[in-house]
C-alpha cells in the first residue's frame, strides 16, 4: 500500500515540475503544504512566483530612478541581476538555458453595465479587483459612458486604457486596458474591426504590444447575443478565427471576451484550429472553473420578493417545491495562439475572479464571473522551441 502511495506522489511531483519548471525540492513542499493536491499546490506556486516577480519590479524601478544619471547604468544592472539574490530567486532553468521569466495576467470581464442596479459600487469593486490582481492586461464588456467615467477615475494612472465606442452604434461597447509598465511597448493601441452581420454593434478591438522582446496582438470582443442570433453568432467567430490565422506567426495572441458561445455551435463551423487553444481546456478542464455565466451561484439578474437569490421555500403543505431551472455556461473564453517557430509565451494559469459578493449590498460585481489568466514570458525566448 505504501508503494503504491510513492508512486501515485510521484507522479504528483513529476506533474508540478513538469507544469512550473520547478526543482524536486519545491515541487514536495508545496505539495505537502496542499495534502498533495498539485492543482492547488501549481496555483499557489505561481502567485508567489508572481507577488515576488512585482516585488522585484518594484525594487528594480526605484534602482533605476537612482542611477538614472549613470552613463553605465546598464551594464551595471546586468550585474546588479546576477548577485542580486531576490533576482536571482525568479530565474528558472529552461532546456538548460538560464532565462528569467516575467510573468503577467490577463483578465476579460462582461461587467453588465446594463444593469443600472448598484452600477457604481459594481464597477468600483471590479476596479479594485483588477488592481489587487495585478493585471497587466484586461479586457472589459459591456462598458458605457457612466462606467467607463468610474474606469478611468480609478485606473487611468496605472493603466493605457482604448475604447471600443463608435458612434452611431449601441451605447455598451467592449474596452481594453494596458498596464503602464517599461518593459510593454504599445505597437498599436487601437484598432477597431467591426463584424459585417451583427444586429447589436459587436466588434473586434485590436491591440498590438511588445512584452520585452516578445510580440503580442490583443483581440477583444464580444460576439452577438442569445440563442436567437446563432447563427451570426458563428459567423462572427469564424471571421474571428480567420482573423487570428491571418496575423503574422510570431505574435503571440490572445483572443477573449463575451463569445456567449454554446459548445454545439463551436462544433458545427469545425472546432478550433489546431494551433489555438481554449484555456480552460488547456489547463486541465478543472470543473470548478467552467462556467462563468452560472446562475446557480450568482443571482443578479433573479430577485425573489426580496429574498437572497436563488432561495426556494417550502409550500405550505409541506411538500417540495419544483426548483427552476438555473443555467450554467461557459460564455466567455480566452483562446491563445502561440508564436512560431518559437513559443514566447506560456499558458500557465485559468481561474475565476468576482465570486464574492459585495456587502451590504449582497450583489456580485457582474452576472458573469471574470476570467483571469497567468502566462509567463521568456526574455531569451529565441530559444525555445514550441512545444
Amino acid at each position: 500500500m505504501n508503494n503504491d502511495n510513492n508512486i501515485d506522489q510521484q507522479k504528483l511531483i513529476d506533474e508540478f515540475m513538469l507544469v512550473t519548471e520547478g526543482n524536486l525540492e519545491t515541487a514536495r513542499k508545496y505539495l505537502i503544504k496542499h495534502s498533495w493536491k498539485v492543482v492547488d499546490a501549481i496555483n499557489d506556486y505561481f502567485e508567489w512566483m508572481h507577488d515576488d516577480y512585482c516585488r522585484q519590479e518594484k525594487e528594480k524601478q526605484q534602482q533605476d530612478g537612482k542611477n538614472v544619471e549613470d552613463n553605465d547604468n546598464d551594464d551595471h544592472d546586468d550585474d546588479d541581476d546576477n548577485n542580486d539574490p531576490v533576482n536571482k530567486k525568479a530565474k528558472i532553468q529552461h532546456d538548460k538555458n538560464d532565462n528569467q521569466l516575467r510573468l503577467f495576467r490577463h483578465i476579460t470581464y462582461n461587467i453588465d453595465s446594463l444593469n443600472e442596479k448598484n452600477l457604481s459600487i459594481r464597477i468600483k469593486a471590479i476596479c479594485k479587483i483588477i488592481l489587487d490582481e495585478k493585471a497587466t492586461i484586461v479586457f472589459l464588456q459591456e462598458v458605457r459612458n457612466e462606467s467607463e467615467q468610474i474606469i478611468r477615475q480609478n485606473l487611468s494612472e496605472n493603466f493605457e486604457i482604448f475604447s471600443g465606442f463608435v458612434s452611431n452604434s449601441t451605447d455598451y461597447y467592449t474596452m481594453t486596458l494596458v498596464a503602464r509598465r517599461q518593459w510593454i511597448t504599445i505597437d498599436n493601441g487601437r484598432e477597431i474591426i467591426n463584424f459585417k452581420d451583427t444586429r447589436m454593434g459587436r466588434n473586434i478591438i485590436r491591440t498590438d504590444i511588445t512584452i520585452e522582446n516578445a510580440k503580442l496582438c490583443l483581440l477583444n470582443t464580444h460576439l452577438e447575443s442569445t440563442k436567437e442570433f446563432a447563427a451570426i453568432r458563428q459567423q462572427q467567430l469564424a471571421y474571428l478565427l480567420r482573423l487570428i490565422e491571418s496575423i503574422d506567426r510570431q505574435s503571440t495572441i490572445i483572443a477573449a471576451g463575451d463569445f456567449n458561445l454554446r459548445d454545439k455551435e463551436l462544433a458545427e463551423i469545425g472546432d478550433l484550429p489546431s494551433n489555438v487553444q481554449d484555456a480552460w481546456i488547456a489547463t486541465g478542464r478543472r470543473r470548478e472553473v467552467e462556467y462563468t455565466w452560472d446562475m446557480m451561484r450568482n443571482d443578479n439578474l433573479e430577485f425573489n420578493g426580496g429574498e437572497e437569490l436563488g432561495r426556494q421555500s417550502s409550500s405550505s403543505s409541506g411538500g417540495r417545491q419544483r426548483q427552476p431551472f438555473k443555467p450554467r455556461m461557459r460564455f466567455d473564453r480566452v483562446f491563445v495562439r502561440c508564436s512560431e517557430p518559437s513559443k514566447q509565451i506560456d499558458l500557465v494559469h485559468f481561474g475565476l475572479i468576482g465570486l464574492q459578493r459585495l456587502k451590504p449590498h449582497v450583489c456580485f460585481p457582474s452576472d458573469h464571473w471574470g476570467i483571469i489568466t497567468s502566462y509567463q514570458i521568456y526574455q531569451n525566448s529565441s530559444s525555445l522551441s514550441s512545444s
